[in-house]
């Protein structure tokens, strides 16, 4: 059984169904680190690139309360973040991920 230490490592690039590799895997990973740090995130749960230096995320936040969970949208450099929509409830959060980052047939 694989034993992943990091939850971004979990998931493979979600819209291309491919492993990151190469300058991409850079900037996620520069990325990746950027969101850590900020205070309202207790945990980068996943990145998503969405092309044109914009990059989808999924926190966990500190918060006891709402709101636990925020999925939103960034730029390489995180200096644009938005927020699309938060949410209480882990189940909740990753099925709208799941909408946002897996292909449609």
């Amino acid at each position: 059984m694989e034993t992943v230490t990091n939850e971004a490592e979990k998931y493979p690039h979600q819209l291309s169904g491919g492993e990151i590799t190469g300058e991409e895997r850079e900037l996620h990973e520069k990325l990746r680190n950027l969101i850590i740090k900020e205070t309202d995130v207790h945990r980068l749960i996943d990145l998503a690139d969405i092309g044109e230096g914009r990059w989808l995320y999924y926190i966990e936040t500190p918060f006891r309360t709402f709101p636990k969970f925020v999925i939103g949208e960034t730029d390489t450099l995180n200096e644009a973040p938005s927020v699309i929509r938060q949410f209480g409830a882990q189940w909740s959060s990753d099925s709208f991920w799941d909408q946002l980052t897996q292909p449609q047939p």
